[in-house]
């Protein structure tokens, strides 16, 4: 079994959609593929499905599982709109890395998947609690660990500097995806696409680039 960390360079990079592309192409492709939901913020009391795993699940046109629907498919979820150590806290609560690790594991070993996508909350280096950063939890878990970044005004920078703190910390990314969004300008969207490409290729040349400004892709280590 593949189990894939997702991350990003901030929040609101795409990595839902990415997650939820990835799982159509794969189940595309006759690849039984699954997703997890690390930590799930500003999530309704009432609500029993991480609305991240509605998204993915949406995304690559595949119906609520038993998993989905008892709420496995989600390490931890709290109501307020905002970093996990901040929600978890909020609410009288620290997110334990152990039990997010326990209930990971069991997701992976009931989904019957080969491929097992985990999305993170936020950016890459967004704590969970004051002393376990994310980051740092998908590395102790041996994950292979995919960067989205995006199109914002600023995404370079955000990326490469990313990158050189990734690179710090011995895990740099498997694959770094691009996804052209927001298309508000076309010119910043192709520029930051060429420049992002052409630097990793100089620097960081073990790293896939895997656009999607030309639509949905897979990159081939994915499959291999």
């Amino acid at each position: 079994m593949k189990k894939i960390f997702i991350s990003g360079i901030g929040t609101e990079v795409g990595k839902t959609y990415v997650t939820g592309q990835w799982l159509r192409l794969l189940v595309a492709k006759g690849v039984r593929a699954s997703s997890f939901k690390l930590v799930q913020t500003g999530m309704s009391p009432e609500a029993t499905v991480a609305e991240d795993i509605v998204a993915h699940r949406q995304l690559s046109a595949q119906p609520l599982s038993s998993l989905d629907r008892a709420g496995l498919s989600c390490g931890a979820h709290f109501a307020y709109p905002a970093s996990p150590h901040l929600a978890a806290a909020l609410e009288g609560k620290k997110i334990d890395g152990a039990v997010l690790s326990r209930r990971f594991e069991a997701f992976c070993q009931r989904a019957w998947a080969e491929v097992v996508l985990c999305e993170g909350a936020g950016g890459a280096w967004v704590p969970l609690h004051e002393s376990l950063l994310t980051v740092d939890w998908a590395k102790a878990q041996g994950l292979a660990l995919v960067l989205v970044c995006n199109a914002m005004l600023g995404s370079l920078h955000h990326t490469l500097s990313t990158l050189e703190a990734l690179a710090g910390r011995g895990y740099l990314p498997h694959v770094v995806v691009y996804n052209a969004y927001p298309r508000t300008d076309a010119v910043i969207a192709q520029d930051s696409a060429r420049f992002l490409q052409a630097y990793m290729a100089r620097h960081y040349p073990s790293v896939v680039f895997c656009s999607f400004a030309d639509g949905a892709r897979l990159p081939q280590w994915l499959l291999d």
